[in-house]
C-alpha cells in the first residue's frame, strides 16, 4: 500500500487520544515525518529537536510549532 495521508493519520491519532481531543501540529509534525526503519532527513531531524526543545522549556506544542515554524502563510 502506498503512503497515507495527512486526514488518515489526523483521524488515527485522534481516536488514540483521551477526550476526542484534535492533534496537535507539532504532533503531526513528527508523526508524517519519522518512520521505523527509516533514516529521517538531517533538516527534518533538526526541526524535530527545536520542537522538543521548545516544549521543554515549558511552551505550548501550538506555540512551539509557531516558533520553529513561523505563522501560517495564506494561499
Amino acid at each position: 500500500m502506498g503512503p497515507i495521508n495527512f486526514g488518515r493519520v489526523c483521524v488515527a491519532l485522534h481516536r488514540t487520544k483521551e477526550n476526542n481531543e484534535e492533534p496537535l501540529k507539532a504532533e503531526m509534525f513528527v508523526l508524517t515525518r519519522t518512520k521505523t526503519g527509516k533514516e529521517v532527513q538531517e533538516d527534518t531531524q533538526i526541526a524535530i529537536s527545536e520542537l522538543e526543545n521548545h516544549q521543554n522549556a515549558r511552551k505550548t506544542p501550538n506555540n512551539a510549532f509557531t516558533t520553529v515554524f513561523g505563522k501560517k502563510k495564506p494561499g
